[in-house]
């Protein structure tokens, strides 16, 4: 209830403080006295949009406030949701200073043009004069019949169970459409997938392939240019190892003479020991390297298949083909379950719109 209002440079106000005193009051006046002065005053104070050509002298500040007893309001909670200081003697103020820009203050403390309207909504109600044509709407009738039948909580619960059964609905039916989706792709989704599967790319190192198919291809290349390599280190008349190998006995007898000449064999005695190594290497390879054309074959047609692959799906590597095949037994499974959901859905539905079709009934029945 407002007990007190004090407009203060306001259109043709200078400066009036109105007190409010318990029940009914009644300003009367004819027109063109003030009275819609003091309403729009007050609609300024809730939160109406402020305009400088409202003060009556644009170089002063403009300040309209009021003080509400909201003792028997029960407004805790909407100071508290809005951040408000509460006070059962609460006061309004809202200012429009020379420059256009206005302030609200709710018991001294600033806030927004946001907060002042959603306190305003609580403090005031404000009627125009043709506002009685909303008796004939029926949605203003069922208001008034809940009030007046105290319906708050039993309204409040079927508006959410309400809520409830419209959200599992649109559930419903966007499950529905995405089982009629995945059903139409579930059988290429499944030959993509088994395609996949088929190639066992968990086993696949594409770089061994490769190489292996290289190795292979070019066995008799390979055998023939090592074999003449390894003659040549190895011969005994002129080969490289021990033409090395005479040259190290000779130094041999010199690197006693000096530090240089030692060097000199530390050297050539390192350089044998690798080159000796690296024929052994050799052999190895070649005993290894073999004409295999089963294998050849084997491999060739597991590179083609993976070729195959990638080209289709437009990828570089075997770690993208399994994500993909990943993927798509994902939405393999998502598809076959799918069924399941909506039998568990369609029973959440039933169950929400009995609940909201029971709290129906009390309501028209109350």
């Amino acid at each position: 209830m407002i007990t007190h209002l004090s407009i203060k440079n306001y259109a043709l106000i200078e400066d009036i403080q109105v007190d409010f005193g318990s029940g009914l009051t009644i300003i009367t006046g004819e027109t063109g006295a003030g009275k819609s002065i003091l309403l729009g005053a007050l609609a300024l104070l809730l939160g109406k949009r402020a305009d400088l050509s409202s003060a009556r002298d644009p170089q002063r500040k403009c300040i309209v406030e009021a003080v509400f007893d909201v003792s028997r309001d029960d407004l805790e909670a909407v100071f508290e949701a809005n951040d408000l200081d509460y006070d059962i003697h609460t006061i309004v103020r809202r200012e429009i200073l020379p420059g256009g820009k206005s302030r609200a203050f709710v018991n001294d403390s600033p806030v927004t043009v946001a907060q002042l309207q959603a306190l305003g909504a609580h403090l005031v109600d404000i009627h125009s004069q043709h506002e009685t044509l909303i008796l004939s709407s029926e949605e203003y009738q069922l208001t008034i019949l809940d009030a007046l039948a105290g319906n708050d909580l039993l309204l409040e619960a079927y508006r959410e169970q309400r809520e409830a059964y419209r959200r599992a609905k649109e559930m419903y039916e966007e499950l529905q459409a995405t089982k009629e989706s995945a059903t139409r792709e579930l059988d290429y989704n499944t030959f993509l997938f088994n395609e996949l599967a088929e190639a066992q790319l968990d086993t696949m190192d594409q770089q061994e392939l490769e190489e292996s198919y290289e190795t292979l291809s070019h066995s008799e290349e390979i055998q023939e240019s090592l074999g003449h390599v390894i003659g040549l280190l190895t011969s005994e008349s002129s080969g490289t190892l021990e033409t090395a190998r005479e040259a190290r006995i000779i130094l041999g007898k010199l690197r006693g003479f000096s530090s240089t000449f030692f060097g000199l064999w530390e050297r050539l005695n390192s350089a044998l020991i690798e080159m000796e190594d690296l024929s052994e290497s050799m052999q190895q390879s070649l005993d290894m390297t073999e004409s295999d054309p089963a294998l050849l074959a084997t491999v060739n047609e597991k590179l083609q298949t993976l070729y195959r692959l990638q080209q289709k799906h437009k990828v570089a590597s075997v770690e993208e083909l399994v994500k993909l095949r990943d993927k798509l037994e994902d939405e393999i499974g998502n598809a076959t379950s799918i069924d399941h959901r909506l039998q568990e859905i369609e029973m959440q539905v039933g169950e929400l719109r009995q609940q909201a079709v029971d709290s129906a009934a009390q309501l028209h029945e109350k």
